[in-house]
């Protein structure tokens, strides 16, 4: 019974992991993640030195990939 469990906590933290490759937030999510504005947004896109994450953008919103957003954390982290 206890390995079923296991198995089961194993699948569901895989499925876990493989969603936060799908997930987006948008750039108001973000700016309110780092309590920065939009022009500090603009200005980390634009600047190659940060290597803030492009998003994709569908209509001119902008969408940010959370695996993006937390593998940059984890870099600036381990700076």
């Amino acid at each position: 019974m206890n390995t079923e469990i296991e198995t089961a906590l194993t699948h569901i933290n895989e499925l876990k992991r493989n969603n936060r490759d799908k997930e987006y937030i948008t750039a108001s999510d973000v700016c309110a993640r780092y309590s920065i504005t939009s022009m500090t947004l603009w200005r980390w896109l634009n600047k190659p030195e940060v290597n803030f994450p492009k998003p994709l953008v569908i209509s001119r919103h902008r969408y940010f990939r959370l695996a993006d957003i937390l593998a940059w954390e984890n870099e600036r982290a381990a700076a």
